[in-house]
């Protein structure tokens, strides 16, 4: 019985294979009649209210677009908006109804915005943001090279620009505020001697009304200082100050999604203008590429908190290791002193004894710092 099923089976094969060909050939009629299927628009989540010239990037899922006029440009989740040489431009976020503007050859991603959170990157360039006061569990955050700022409704600013002394191994970050106040997460070096490898660790200040924190990090040292807003920043800002009132969010469009904008290839791949002012290329895109690639832009305000606190402990776990080993070698020493005064040999055990006792006072200040650096 067994035998004449699988006969039957095997029949069964033969037959199946002989019709494919026949089957193949037929279903290519059958594809192409089906209808293509269009990937779902991301949603709208900004929208481009004011551009002082038309020379705006922007780049979505690593492609750049097709802009003919920024104005009215609307933007989703992820995209990385680039302003060139004497452009200014203002982004109104459609959840918060808060206003970004951006100066020239800046560099801005938005990471996420909905209604309950707000996360955006200033990868390089100068930026500032108008924010009406927030309500319950509502979050704003900019993270910028070396600072993450968090409001709860304020005006204040940016920047990540060229560092200003020869030594620096970033870009220079400022926070500064206007209007309210915001809190500042700066990310600095543990001690000074970055150049052994620390890797920053964060401080926490509150930015008044009228005041900034710069924080630059350097190949010997890393620091954050709180001081009074330059005037070079206020006179900035008061010449290019907003044209688009925060206190009246505009309505989000009727349409949800955005038209899928024409493939302009790899960013890579791209072209610029034809002539691109000098002045755009110059100082941007060594400025651009250093903070490009220190600020990762896929990254959320959780991940950089979890990096931050997994480098703390590392660094803890170093202090103990080093403070325990210092310990264990005094040990030694008062053991090996300990047997020479057994064996008669009193002076030379008492010095040893006495070194044991010194080593191990020595590894006192590693479990101290190993503690005070933890997370």
């Amino acid at each position: 019985m067994k035998i004449r099923t699988a006969a039957i089976e095997l029949c069964a094969l033969v037959f199946l294979a002989g019709t494919a060909p026949a089957v193949s050939a037929a279903a290519p009629a059958v594809v192409a009649a089906a209808p293509a299927v269009v990937a779902a628009a991301p949603a709208v989540v900004a929208v481009i209210e004011y551009a002082s010239t038309d020379d705006v990037m922007i780049i979505r899922g690593a492609k750049a677009l097709s802009i003919d006029d920024p104005i009215g440009f609307e933007l989703a989740e992820g995209d990385q908006v680039q302003t060139g040489r004497g452009t200014l431009l203002e982004v109104r976020l459609l959840a918060s109804g808060a206003i970004v503007k951006l100066a020239e050859n800046t560099t801005f991603v938005l990471r996420r915005v909905s209604s309950s959170e707000t996360s955006l990157a200033l990868v390089y360039g100068r930026l500032r943001a108008k924010v009406e006061k927030l309500s319950g569990n509502q979050v704003f955050k900019l993270a910028g090279e070396s600072a993450i700022a968090g409001v709860r409704g304020t005006d204040f600013g940016m920047d990540v620009l060229a560092p200003r002394t020869r030594d620096a191994t970033a870009p220079r970050t400022d926070v500064y505020c206007f209007e309210g106040s915001v809190m500042v997460t700066a990310l600095v070096d543990a001690l000074a001697g970055s150049q052994e490898g620390l890797e920053s660790i964060p401080k926490q200040f509150i930015v008044s009304a009228g005041e900034m924190v710069s924080v630059q990090k350097t190949k010997t040292a890393s620091e954050a200082i709180k001081a009074t807003i330059e005037t070079s920043i206020e006179a900035f800002w008061k010449a290019n100050d907003f044209t688009s009132s925060a206190t009246n969010p505009v309505a989000a469009p009727e349409s949800s999604t955005i038209v899928k904008p024409q493939d302009q290839g790899d960013v890579k791949a791209a072209a610029l203008p034809a002539n691109p002012p000098a002045a755009f290329a110059e100082g941007y895109d060594a400025g651009f590429m250093a903070a490009n690639a220190a600020l990762d832009a896929s990254t959320l305000w959780a991940q950089d908190e979890m990096r931050i606190l997994r480098k703390a402990a590392s660094r803890q776990k170093g202090g103990f290791v080093a403070g325990g080993f210092i310990a264990l070698t005094g040990v030694g020493l008062s053991v090996a002193g300990a047997i020479l005064s057994e064996s008669g040999d009193t002076a030379s055990g008492s010095t040893l004894t006495t070194s044991g006792m010194v080593v191990s006072g020595l590894a006192l200040p590693f479990f101290i710092l190993a503690i005070a650096i933890g997370p």
